[in-house]
Formats: C-alpha cells, structure tokens, sequence
C-alpha cells in the first residue's frame, strides 16, 4: 500500500488537478469510439455468445477492423502527448518543487518518444491479453463442449494471465522515469527497471492492481445496468483515471525506490 498512498498524496494536491482536466476530453472522445466493457460484457452475457471458433470470440472481445486500427493509431498520439505534458510538468515539480504548465510544446518533444514507446507496448499487451482470452474459451469449449465449465474455466485462467500480466508490467514499470530521467534507450532502461523493481515487487503489483479491482467492477455494473450514458460516463472516468494515476504511480515510486529528494513535499513548495 506504499506506493499507493504516495500515489494519491501527490494526487490530491491542488496542482494536479490543473494537468488532470487535460485528460477530461480525450477520454470522453474515447468513451465514444471504444469501451473497456468488452471483456465484461463477454462474460456477463456469456451464454448468449457464439463459441463455436476462436475468431467470433475474439471479434466479441477485441475490435479488429481498419476502422479501429486507425483509432487506436490516433488515440496512442493523443495519450502521448497529453501523459508526455503530464510527465514533463510533474517531473520538474518534484525535482525542484515549482509547479508549472507552461512549455507545453517542449515537454512534448522532450518526453513524447519515451510515452509512445510504452503506450504502444500496452495496447499490444491489451490485445494479446483478448487474443489469449479467445484461445482460452476455444479451447475449453472445444474440450468440454459444455458452457458452464468452459465459463468457469476461462474465468479462472483469464485471472491468471492478468495476474502474470500484471506482475511483468510491474516489473517494466520504472522504464519510463528511467528513460526521461537518464536519457537511456528502453532495453537499457527496462533493464534497470527490473533490478530496481524486483526488490519492491509486492508493493508495485498491489499499487497497479488494487486500483483496477472497482475500476473493472465498475465495467461490469455498466454492462448490467446497459444504459448508454451511465457506459460513457464509466468509461471517461476509467481512461481518465488510467491516465492520472500511472503516470504520478511510477514517478513517485521511481524517486521513492531511488532515494531521490522531491522538493515539491517541501513545506514551502505545498503552497
């Protein structure tokens, strides 16, 4: 739970919240195009679904078309840019204890390459993680023919590969202060995560995960209540809450496993 009150300590701040309502409107504008519900509208209406091939699984569970793709293409610069303004601000704050959002276009090009990098590297993990759910289900109900125990199974197994998913992203963490501390490339940043990170391990994977549990409960009641607005506004919420928490997540916990004086908890510098 360290890193997780360290994470909202930084985030009740008044400060914060002048670069969070940067998130507001792309997340909104995502809402629209894409949803988090999938998985979770699979599952809750998962005798209703067509589980005779891997690829009407995946089509349920993932959205694969040219359509999408340019989407995801366009919502990865935009998230970029605005976690890349985001960082630069955040970082010079706790690195020197003023608070600043200007030079937006400069912290931009100064941190856009390393959030790009990484965001590109979790949405291939989002799919992959749906790719590996699909196989799953397949398999299961080709083994049992059977909707129950495949349900049963395939839940069972879906918690374990977020668990092995989760314990590597918590891992490769650090990779990002890394790079826009040192000026590394990613190997070599992402090398120097894991040594950081495995003596901290357990602290990390509860910081990263235990915010998920009523993120992803929250998808569910959606789906349930199946009322549009109440999805939209979930799935705001959810994408801006993705991109607040983990940015400020893996800098406080980069300084805290680092030993690095942040001036920004200065007294002075809380005003």
């Amino acid at each position: 739970m360290k890193f997780v009150k360290l994470t909202f300590q930084y985030i009740k701040g008044k400060h914060f919240w002048k670069l969070a309502a940067l998130t507001l409107l792309p997340s909104l504008l995502f809402s629209f195009l894409s949803s988090f519900s999938n998985i979770a509208s699979f599952f809750v209406n998962f005798f209703d679904q067509n589980l005779s091939s891997f690829a009407a699984i995946y089509s349920k569970l993932i959205d694969v078309n040219g359509k999408n793709f340019v989407f995801v293409i366009l919502s990865i610069v935009v998230f970029s840019s605005i976690i890349a303004i985001l960082i630069g601000a955040m970082q010079r704050h706790m690195r020197t204890g003023k608070f600043s959002a200007k030079n937006t276009f400069r912290r931009i090009n100064d941190n856009f390459m390393p959030t790009i990098l990484v965001l590109v590297i979790l949405y291939i993990i989002i799919y992959m993680f749906g790719f590996l759910i699909s196989l799953l289900i397949a398999f299961w109900f080709a083994v049992t023919k059977i909707q129950l125990a495949t349900l049963i199974l395939s839940a069972f197994f879906t918690l374990v590969i977020f668990i092995v998913l989760a314990y590597l992203i918590s891992l490769f963490c650090l990779s990002t202060p890394f790079m826009v501390t040192t000026g590394a490339g990613i190997f070599s940043s992402a090398s120097s995560s894991i040594r950081t990170t495995r003596n901290h391990i357990k602290d990390i994977f509860v910081a990263i995960t235990l915010p998920l549990i009523p993120l992803f409960a929250l998808e569910y009641v959606a789906v349930i209540i199946n009322i549009w607005i109440v999805s939209i506004l979930i799935d705001t919420f959810f994408v801006s809450f993705l991109m607040c928490y983990y940015p400020v997540l893996i800098f406080v916990t980069y300084y805290d496993i680092q030993q690095m004086d942040r001036e920004d908890l200065l007294p002075v510098n809380r005003l």
